[in-house]
């Protein structure tokens, strides 16, 4: 995260907060520093701090970037005041998993005996023939297109597959 401090020296609020983060309190010019892996500017001078933020409403004043934003809090009592303000950062989340497979991913979700028995009943049964040779000219296969569920719900009413392991085949 990166945060930005206005600071004055004729404010001890300000003052604290600076040394707080081992800063030496600044009446010109800016210093960067790393805070726990964080960036902090902070800014020493008004006409250089109204200069780049004309909406200091007093100091300390300390910003950071919420996308496109600064977003900003006056006058923390404390580092600590500050991180707790900032929103935490939205937990990682794991990729999703894909709907759309290559025919191959699709077939290997299928286990050996299940292909074998797919076959099988391919050379008997038009229904599982159709449905099989329908997806396997596709070029991808959607686990959320109905054409695919209703192949799946077939086998199953086929007693080719069980309904659990339908349930599976068609999990993302």
């Amino acid at each position: 995260m990166d945060y930005h401090i206005f600071h004055s020296t004729q404010v001890e609020a300000s003052r604290d907060l600076v040394a707080a983060l081992g800063a030496e309190p600044l009446n010109t010019g800016m210093q960067i520093l790393s805070v726990n892996g964080d960036s902090v500017t902070i800014t020493g001078h008004h006409i250089q701090n109204v200069a780049i933020n004309p909406n200091i409403p007093g100091y300390p004043y300390v910003t950071f970037k919420n996308g496109d934003q600064d977003v900003g809090l006056f006058a923390p009592a404390s580092w600590d005041e500050v991180k707790a303000w900032v929103a935490p950062e939205a937990p990682v989340l794991a990729a999703a998993k894909p709907t759309v497979l290559s025919p191959y991913e699709f077939a290997i979700r299928f286990t050996q005996d299940e292909r074998k028995a797919i076959l099988a009943a391919m050379k008997t049964d038009v229904d599982v023939e159709d449905a099989k040779t329908v997806l396997d000219k596709a070029s991808q296969v959607d686990l959320t297109n109905p054409v695919t569920v209703e192949y799946v719900e077939l086998l199953v009413s086929k007693g080719l597959l069980t309904q659990d392991r339908a349930a599976l085949i068609l999990a993302p």
